[in-house]
């Protein structure tokens, strides 16, 4: 039989082209079709090239047959898509699941007179939303393991400064942000830290209608060691205030999470306003 015969008929017209290729010296790698006594297509696959002996040219190939290994593959890939179905479908339910605590919050918020359980409700509304927010990014994307947070502090941000502030233009906010991938084990305190930070200075650093800045970055800086900076420069932080011993919740919060769950340290400027500067590594094990 010759090759023409034993190819598969979609293959036997590629061989016309393969056999130029080969006797312009160049080695053949791939995975073709061949057909059995009976027809039968089955998958090899061929390494193939010119070999030249006693004068003589000749066509030398190598082939193995690939059957089992392509059922495997092909095992593995509907094992991974029905791994990625579900991924989807758990981070679509607890991003529904956090919206749900989050509309009862708001009800409870809205059955009480209390201005300070207000504020408590408004402020875990926020923290939920930063949480729900990296489900709801996760879903939509691409790579279920880990998020681009690029987009997912832009979006953060938005969602923040539409929640407290009326007039959108008297406060800018600009994230400086590398795409750089975080596991959800990262991307969750990393939102958390950011939520807080942007409360406080919507809230509290530009009274009445001061104008001003706000910056988020994130940065690699070496290795495997990142860098979220956050800085405003509104009214700055209260003179003698202590972060790791302050009384605020939220600027409480912000320590505990950089040291308990990202490892990482924290430094605090005053200069011109209040800035942040968290440094961490994405490598840190959470097992």
């Amino acid at each position: 039989m010759s090759i023409m015969e034993v190819d598969s008929p979609e293959d036997a017209r590629l061989s016309v082209e393969r056999r130029a290729l080969i006797m312009d010296g160049q080695w053949l790698h791939a995975v073709i079709n061949h057909r059995k006594k009976d027809g039968t297509i089955f998958p090899v696959e061929i390494s193939s090239g010119l070999i030249v002996q006693g004068g003589h040219k000749y066509f030398f190939a190598i082939e193995r047959d690939v059957t089992e290994r392509r059922k495997t593959d092909e095992k593995i890939a509907a094992a991974l898509k029905e791994k990625e179905v579900l991924l989807k479908e758990v981070y679509h339910r607890t991003k529904n699941n956090m919206q749900v605590i989050s509309s009862l919050l708001g009800l409870q918020a809205a059955a009480v007179e209390d201005r300070l359980l207000q504020r408590a409700f408004k402020e875990m509304q926020d923290r939920i939303r930063a949480m729900s927010l990296v489900h709801e990014e996760l879903y939509e994307s691409t790579d279920l393991s880990n998020l681009d947070m690029k987009r997912y502090l832009e979006d953060l941000a938005l969602g923040m400064k539409e929640s407290y502030i009326a007039d959108s233009a008297r406060i800018s906010i600009d994230v400086e942000a590398e795409s750089i991938p975080l596991s959800i084990d990262l991307a969750i305190p990393c939102g958390l830290i950011i939520n807080e930070l942007l409360a406080n200075s919507l809230k509290y650093a530009f009274p009445g209608w001061m104008t001003g800045s706000i910056r988020i970055g994130l940065h690699r800086t070496s290795g495997d060691e990142l860098e979220l900076a956050y800085s405003d420069n509104g009214m700055g932080l209260p003179e003698g205030l202590d972060i790791k011993t302050t009384k605020t919740l939220g600027l409480r919060l912000v320590n505990n999470l950089v040291a308990g769950q990202l490892k990482g340290t924290l430094q605090v400027h005053r200069e011109n306003g209040a800035a942040f500067v968290i440094r961490f590594s994405s490598k840190v094990n959470h097992g």
